[in-house]
């Protein structure tokens, strides 16, 4: 049953309301949206609210931090887009003016109608059991009670998005003698939605995992120089790639000769020959469980950012391909200002909140290729390949000025936070450590300097 075209149409307004539905946490001006040459994370996100005012806060809000929103104030228009394109997620209130579950009936007329599989999450201003079953009537997977903690409403998003939506593709190594062959899996590969890169020579391996970071390396086990089972040894013989899976890729059916394999550094044995849909099934399945274990070990459990020591690892790396290259480096560190005062004044579960945002806001305005790492409590810190320190501080500057924008609300009071940046270029004749040292001697004379700014690291 289509929906009632002159219901549908009507102009709403709900402004008696508005005392009761502003957000908590609202911008204190408008929020420039980050240029996509910084962010390429854009997640579409549909929201059907008819208080415009609400709406349009919570909607500013939700693209800082990189949601490509679309507003909708009443059925039919939310009806019809989705109709030509599913979002990536759904945000819906349950009750319009012209009907008090029209956004429950809308949605499950849309399940129907056109398998909508997007996530999705209502909110209404009631809590009652009623309204509950209808969000459950309709499949919703979260409920949630106005006015909405925008803190709260983007762990959620986290949670339900997609994870092709959040991470890059999975990155296959193959390592294989006969180079048509290998090249034939790579683009079986590549059409399955993952990056494969391909070397026959073994002794590239070392660079080749500087330069690709696989997920999984797929190695032949009989190769003319560098039989399998000596390149697995020799790559476990690195501590910081023992996480990386090695999948055997062979003729060899004998099951000892297979154990031996795996006994060796292998990880996991497939056949040749192998059809093309189950080598890419396979591979997926490996590097999903890899890339959620990694993470485990390697990020910051509070904000989802690379550990301390991961940090400086990968900055390792990228100083040993920025020197190969001849390119541009920068390393930056970030310090939240007075954070100890944040923590006495308003509690920790507040200062929490404030370092989730900024590592929400870093993800979203770095680009795919920046390395970003919580240094330890309120200090972060970015790893810029192919880029400057001049361009680095335009980043940067424009990162503050967002953040310091943001609005905080405990108990009817509202703070802002401001942070201090400090950057350093690297040059070829300098360690990590000085490099670091450099970065962090520029965050200080920020913070001797007044704070909240952005200062490159200058040789005196």
């Amino acid at each position: 049953m289509s929906p009632d075209k002159t219901l549908l149409q009507k102009f709403h307004s709900k402004l008696q309301h508005m005392s009761n539905s502003i957000i908590k946490t609202q911008p204190k001006h408008e929020i420039i949206i980050p240029d996509q040459e910084y962010n390429e994370k854009n997640i579409t996100l549909y929201l059907l609210e008819d208080d415009k005012i609400y709406a349009e806060s919570l909607t500013l809000q939700l693209e800082q931090y990189g949601f490509k929103c679309s507003l909708f104030t009443n059925t039919l228009d939310f009806y019809t887009a989705i109709k030509q394109n599913k979002p990536s997620i759904i945000l819906s209130d349950i009750m319009m003016t012209d009907d008090q579950f029209g956004g429950t009936k809308v949605i499950s007329q849309l399940k129907q109608e056109v398998g909508l599989s997007s996530p999705i999450v209502v909110f209404s201003q009631r809590s009652d059991f009623e309204t509950k079953l209808e969000a459950v009537r309709a499949n919703a997977d979260t409920y949630l009670v106005k006015p909405i903690e925008v803190d709260s409403l983007l762990t959620i998003l986290d949670n339900l998005v997609p994870k092709h939506y959040l991470h890059e593709d999975y990155r296959i190594l193959i390592i294989d003698d006969d180079l048509q062959l290998a090249n034939h899996y790579a683009l079986v590969l590549q059409k399955a939605g993952m990056q494969a890169s391909v070397i026959n020579e073994p002794n590239l391996v070392g660079d080749a995992i500087i330069e690709f970071n696989p997920d999984i390396i797929l190695m032949d086990l009989y190769m003319p120089e560098c039989n399998g089972i000596e390149l697995a040894r020799l790559v476990r013989y690195h501590p910081e790639y023992l996480h990386i899976p090695i999948v055997f890729l062979s003729t060899e059916t004998q099951l000892t000769q297979q154990l031996n394999a795996l006994r060796m550094g292998g990880d996991d044995f497939l056949t040749k020959p192998i059809e093309d849909h189950y080598l890419s099934e396979c591979l997926a399945i490996r590097a999903a469980r890899a890339r959620s274990l990694n993470e485990l070990m390697i990020k910051d459990s509070m904000t989802g950012l690379f550990k301390h020591s991961i940090i400086k690892e990968r900055l390792k790396s990228e100083m040993e391909r920025t020197k190969r290259n001849h390119s541009k480096l920068t390393f930056a560190m970030i310090d939240l200002d007075h954070f100890k005062k944040i923590n006495d004044t308003y509690g920790h579960l507040m200062g929490d909140n404030v370092i989730k945002r900024l590592a929400r806001l870093l993800k979203v305005r770095m680009r795919n290729s920046d390395i970003i790492g919580r240094y330890g409590g309120e200090e972060f810190s970015v790893i810029l390949p192919e880029c400057g320190a001049e361009q680095a501080k335009e980043i940067f500057d424009e990162l503050r000025r967002v953040f310091g924008e943001m609005t905080y609300n405990i108990e009817g009071e509202k703070f802002t936070v401001t942070c201090s940046i400090g950057i350093s270029e690297f040059c070829d004749n300098i360690t990590m450590e000085e490099f670091i040292n450099q970065a962090d001697q520029a965050l200080y004379k920020v913070k001797e300097s007044g704070r909240n700014r952005v200062v490159i690291y200058q040789q005196s």
